[in-house]
């Protein structure tokens, strides 16, 4: 190999390898980007369900609250509470 095929096979390895390195970066952002929503999505229903789980607990209360907004219960539901008096 002579000195101009090296320096020509050195420019095509290099492009080469600049665009692998630009297409492999974009697949990794989309991988990323996946892995992200699904761990926004997992932390947001994991609090959605222990807000709901809190609720039920506050069931013999006249009222409750979800995410900081204070959610009536009715009477009916209370019902079957008993109350406990010292």
């Amino acid at each position: 190999m002579d000195l101009e095929t090296a320096k020509t096979a050195g420019l095509v390895l290099l492009a080469v390898l600049l665009v692998g390195g630009v297409l492999l970066a974009m697949v990794i952002r989309k991988i990323v980007g996946k892995i992200l929503v699904l761990v926004l999505a997992v932390a947001a229903a994991g609090s959605v369900y222990s807000q709901r789980s809190g609720l039920s607990d506050q069931v013999c209360q006249a009222e409750g609250h979800f995410f900081g907004v204070s959610v009536s219960i009715p009477a009916d539901m209370r019902a079957g509470c008993t109350r406990i008096t010292s």
